[in-house]
C-alpha cells in the first residue's frame, strides 16, 4: 500500500515528507499561468520584472484594463469591497464593454438578459443586473439569489459575459462547527444532504458548500457565554447594538439595556461590547414514540419457530415524561454492551436517582439489577438487545460521542423539560444556597454540550458554554489510584435571576435567591439570545477556508449567526 498526500498550500513540504518517510514531489504547473502585477499609468509591472503596455485611451483604468483583456480574447474578474461598489462598477463599465461586443454576442446577451428577469421576483437589483448583462458585464454578490448567481456564472463560462464585478468569498477556517439537524460538525464536513440552522430559527437546506485557499489574517471573536468563533475579516455577522439607559431619583437608581434591530456587519467592523446573536429554534414536532428494532425470529433446522423470547412486549418506546427523563439520564450516565446490556453508572448515594431509573425500566416490562461497587459507585443494569441497539443508534456509543438525535432538537417545550431534567440529574448540579446561585452541567462530548446549549436557548434560558482544555499529563490523584483526563471538559451553566425559573420549570422546585449577584450580562427575547462580545483577536492563518450556500435564510450558525456570503463559483 502507498500513501499519497496532496496539498496546494502547505509551505513545509520537505518537513512533511520527512515526517511521513516519503519523497517530496513538487510541481508549479497551472492550466492558466498566474502572474501578479500592478497597473500604473500605461503599463502593468509584474513581479518577475516584465512590463506590459496597455493600449487605449480610456480615462477609467478598470475599463482600459478590461478592454485590453477582451482584445486578447480573455475575460476579467474584478473584486470590490462591498455589494454597492460591485453594482456601481459594473454600471460604469457597461458603455466600454458594450462597444467591444460582436453582433452575435449582443443577440445572445439580450436573450440571457431577458431570462434573468424571469428568475424569481422582479426587483430593482434584478433589473440592474439584467441591463448590465445585456451590455456584456455583470455583478455578483450574496444579495443575489442562487439562481441569479448561477446564471451569471454560466454566462461567463460561455464567454458571453466579458467582465464580472464581484465581492470576495467570505469564509470560516477548517474546524469551525456549524449547527445542523444532527450533531454540530465542522463546516468542511457539510454537504448538500445537510440542513443547517439559520438566523430565523429554522433548519434550511445546504445548496452548495464552497472552499478556497487562504493566507492572511482571520479574526477570533469571543462573546460572553459562548465559545470563540474564527472567520475572515469581511465575513458578515448578525449583531445588535446595545444602549445602556439609566434613571436616577433620590430613592432609586435604575439601569437597563435597550437593543437595536439586528443588522449585518462585517467582522472587521465589530467592536467589543456589540451583541452577536444566537437564534432560538422555532421548529416543534410532537413525537409520541420511537420504533424499536425487531429481533430475528428463533429458528431450528426446520425453519423459523416464532418470535424471539428476548423481544420486549412493546414495539414502540413511548415518549412519556418518565421515559424522556430516563433517556436524559442515559445520555448523561448510560452506556450499552454488545450483548444487550444497558447500564447506568451513578453514585451509591443517589437513592432518588436509582429509584427513578428502576421504576422507568420496570414500566417497560424489563428486569433490572442494582450493584454497589467500591469508591461509592453504583450500576443499574437491565438487558434488552432491542433497547441497547436503539439507544446506541440514537445517542452514541461512548461518552465522547454522545449526542442527541436530529428529531430531539425539534421537540416541543413540554417534552424538552423532562429530557433536560434527566440529563441534569445525571451529570449536573444546582447550587442555590450561596451568594452565587448556579446550575451547571458537564460533559466531555463537544456535540452534546452545544446541542444542550441550543435547547436551553430554545426554551428561553441564557446558558453559558465554556471549554476547559485538559493537559494530557495532568492527573488528579485520589487515595487509591490516579485518573488521567483524556478529553477537554465542556460546562454549561445557568446563573443569575433565571436560576429561579430554571429550578421551577425543570425540577418543579421553588427557590429564593440570597445575596445580590443575580445580574445576567446577556439578554434573550422571543427570537434571539444576545451575546456580548468580550474579545476580538487577530490571528494568522494558512490553509483552506469554507463557506455554505444556504437556501432561503442565506445564513448559518456556529457560535452565533453569520451570513452565507456566497462568492463566485468559477471556472
Amino acid at each position: 500500500a502507498q500513501l499519497l498526500a496532496l496539498s496546494a498550500t502547505v509551505n513545509n513540504g520537505e518537513e512533511m515528507a520527512g515526517w511521513l518517510g516519503g519523497k517530496l514531489v513538487t510541481s508549479t504547473w497551472r492550466p492558466v499561468p498566474l502572474s501578479e502585477g500592478v497597473f500604473f499609468r500605461d503599463s502593468v509591472m509584474f513581479r518577475d520584472g516584465r512590463n506590459h503596455k496597455v493600449e487605449g485611451g480610456e480615462a477609467d483604468p478598470v475599463a482600459r484594463m478590461a478592454l485590453e483583456v477582451i482584445r486578447g480574447g480573455g475575460q476579467m474578474l474584478v473584486f470590490t469591497g462591498s455589494r454597492l461598489s460591485a453594482v456601481s462598477l459594473a454600471k460604469r463599465l457597461e458603455p466600454a464593454i458594450r462597444a467591444a461586443l460582436k453582433r452575435k454576442e449582443e443577440t445572445k446577451l439580450l436573450e440571457v438578459s431577458s431570462q434573468m428577469l424571469k428568475l424569481g421576483e422582479k426587483t430593482r437589483v434584478s433589473e440592474k443586473l439584467s441591463k448590465a448583462m445585456a451590455n456584456g458585464v455583470a455583478f455578483h454578490h450574496a444579495g443575489l439569489t442562487y439562481l441569479q448567481r448561477s446564471a451569471v456564472e454560466d454566462a461567463f463560462r460561455s464567454f458571453l459575459i466579458k467582465c464580472i464585478c464581484a465581492t470576495p468569498t467570505l469564509c470560516l477556517p477548517e474546524g469551525e462547527e456549524v449547527f445542523r439537524t444532527g450533531p454540530p460538525i465542522g463546516i468542511e464536513k457539510l454537504d448538500e444532504k445537510d440542513r443547517v440552522l439559520g438566523h430565523t430559527g429554522h433548519f434550511q437546506k445546504v445548496i452548495a458548500p464552497t472552499s478556497r485557499s487562504y493566507i492572511g489574517e482571520i479574526l477570533e471573536i469571543s462573546p460572553y457565554g459562548q465559545l470563540p468563533m474564527r472567520m475572515t475579516p469581511e465575513h458578515k455577522v448578525l449583531i445588535s447594538k446595545g444602549i445602556r439607559r439609566s434613571t436616577h431619583s433620590r430613592k432609586i437608581n435604575r439601569h437597563w439595556w435597550e437593543y437595536g434591530s439586528p443588522e449585518w456587519v462585517e467582522a472587521k467592523k465589530l467592536k467589543k461590547g456589540d451583541f452577536v446573536l444566537f437564534p432560538r429554534i422555532k421548529e416543534n414536532i410532537q413525537i409520541n414514540g420511537i420504533n424499536l428494532p425487531r429481533l430475528k425470529p428463533l429458528s431450528n433446522q426446520y425453519g423459523p419457530m416464532g418470535r424471539h423470547w428476548a423481544e420486549m412486549k412493546i414495539d414502540n418506546l413511548p415518549l412519556s415524561e418518565q421515559i424522556l427523563e430516563l433517556l436524559g439520564i442515559f445520555v448523561a450516565e448510560g452506556c450499552t454492551g454488545k450483548n444487550g446490556a444497558v447500564q447506568f453508572a451513578i453514585s451509591s448515594n443517589e437513592e432518588e436517582l436509582t429509584k427513578k431509573i428502576t421504576e422507568a425500566i420496570a414500566s417497560l416490562g424489563l428486569k433490572y439489577k442494582v450493584k454497589d461497587l467500591e469508591r461509592h459507585r453504583r450500576t443499574v443494569i437491565t438487558c434488552s438487545k432491542q433497547l441497547a441497539i436503539k439507544l446506541s443508534d440514537l445517542f452514541g456509543k461512548d461518552a465522547y460521542s454522545k449526542c442527541l438525535p436530529a428529531s430531539f432538537m425539534k421537540l416541543p417545550f413540554e417534552m424538552l423539560c423532562p429530557l433536560i431534567r434527566g440529563m441534569w440529574l445525571g451529570d449536573g448540579w444546582v447550587f442555590s444556597d450561596g451568594m452565587v446561585p448556579m446550575a451547571s452541567y458537564t460533559t466531555i462530548s463537544p456535540s452534546l454540550s452545544k446541542q444542550l446549549y441550543a435547547l436551553l436557548v430554545k426554551i428561553g434560558f441564557m446558558p453559558s458554554l465554556a471549554k476547559r482544555k485538559v493537559d494530557q499529563t495532568s492527573q488528579l490523584k485520589p487515595a487509591n489510584g490516579s485518573i488521567v483526563h483524556r478529553h477537554d471538559l465542556y460546562s454549561i451553566k445557568i446563573s443569575g435571576k433565571q436560576i429561579v425559573d430554571f429550578c421551577r420549570i425543570i425540577f418543579g422546585r421553588e427557590i429564593s435567591l440570597k445575596g445580590n449577584r443575580t445580574f445576567n450580562l446577556n439578554h434573550i427575547d422571543e427570537n434571539y439570545y444576545y451575546l456580548k462580545i468580550r474579545k476580538i483577536r487577530p490571528l494568522q492563518y494558512c490553509g483552506q477556508v469554507y463557506n455554505l450556500e444556504v437556501d432561503n435564510d442565506s445564513s448559518y450558525v456556529g457560535s452565533f449567526v453569520v451570513h452565507s456570503s456566497a462568492g463566485i463559483n468559477l471556472p
